[in-house]
């Protein structure tokens, strides 16, 4: 077999053990205790209004597709910053045009990837701030996730040079300030909740703020916000490689506490939360199939432009 089908073969291999393995686990992880009312269909208490057969909408396929767009538009970001010298200043315009409407683009895949993967789960509660505050929690977290891969592979990679303690403050700063940002649209969200006072509104904060689910929501804002916020505002903290690292892993773990706060109580039939194996299970698996990601791509293809980092070295002398 020719070296370049390795790739697809394993990529084959990986697809077709992937449901099988899931299934198989969730079937052994599971509590198995059924009777004749959990068996009933819409057993969670919801009426049905319609045919359960009813069909999805080509929607919901249509949101799904634009992620794959945007994983094959950020492929051609490498042979763009490969040959940027030969480009020059025309190369280095369009791409700034080309990211300028990516982005606009994928924040708009990821706030109807909020209406409709989460919002839906509580039909009646309607925001529409919610798909921007989504989308900017998931641009932190990938802020947060960049500073931790600088700070952990800078001496693994090599990249102690290239990677500076100027561009390590740089990053931190987009860190501090996108966690205030993510803090302007919570509170913009929930002050106009708050000051509307409408019961179709009020009711998805005011159950996630009181009751059992408060200490998650307590906790949600100290990870996210006033953690990081008070520990890099300073510069000798967003310097310091392992200060940075902290604080950027504490506000994956509020990110991550933030999506278990919005999904789970509008499907755990009014429980309160329960974090356990099933949960840090999926995280975890998750997590490692990234990594092992980005360690394959990193093992055989060069992650850094020699260009890009022969300019980095010029500009930190100046």
């Amino acid at each position: 077999m020719p070296s370049e089908y390795i790739p697809v073969v394993i990529f084959l291999v990986l697809a077709t053990l992937f449901p099988i393995v899931t299934l198989l686990a969730a079937k052994l992880v599971r509590p198995q205790s059924p009777f004749a009312a959990k068996l009933r269909p819409y057993e969670c208490g919801i009426e049905p209004e319609s045919d359960s057969r009813g069909r999805y909408t080509v929607r919901f396929y249509i949101v799904a597709i634009l992620f794959v767009i945007f994983d094959v538009e950020t492929i051609f970001l490498f042979p763009w910053a490969v040959q940027l010298r030969v480009l020059g200043l025309f190369g280095l315009i369009e791409m700034g045009i080309f990211l300028a409407i990516l982005i606009v683009a994928y924040a708009f895949g990821y706030s109807l990837l909020a209406f409709d993967l989460i919002m839906s789960l509580a039909h009646k509660w309607v925001s529409n701030l919610y798909g921007a505050f989504y989308f900017m929690g998931s641009f932190l977290a990938g802020l947060m996730a960049l500073a931790i891969f600088g700070v952990t592979l800078r001496r693994a990679m090599g990249l102690r040079d290239v990677f500076s303690a100027r561009q390590q403050h740089d990053l931190a700063k987009l860190c501090f300030g996108f966690t205030v940002f993510w803090a302007y649209l919570m509170w913009s969200q929930f002050l106009v909740i708050w000051y509307g006072n409408l019961p179709e509104e009020t009711y998805f904060l005011f159950y996630r703020l009181i009751g059992p689910w408060r200490p998650v929501g307590l906790w949600v804002f100290l990870l996210v916000f006033v953690i990081p916020f008070v520990g890099l505002l300073g510069a000798k903290l967003k310097r310091y490689p392992p200060t940075l690292f902290g604080f950027a892993l504490i506000s994956l773990v509020g990110i991550w506490l933030e999506r278990y706060l919005e999904v789970v109580p509008s499907i755990n039939g009014g429980a309160g939360p329960a974090i356990g194996v099933p949960e840090i299970g999926v995280t975890l698996f998750f997590s490692g199939l990234f990594a092992v990601a980005i360690g394959w791509f990193a093992g055989r293809y060069p992650m850094i432009s020699p260009r890009l980092a022969a300019d980095t070295l010029e500009r930190e002398q100046h």
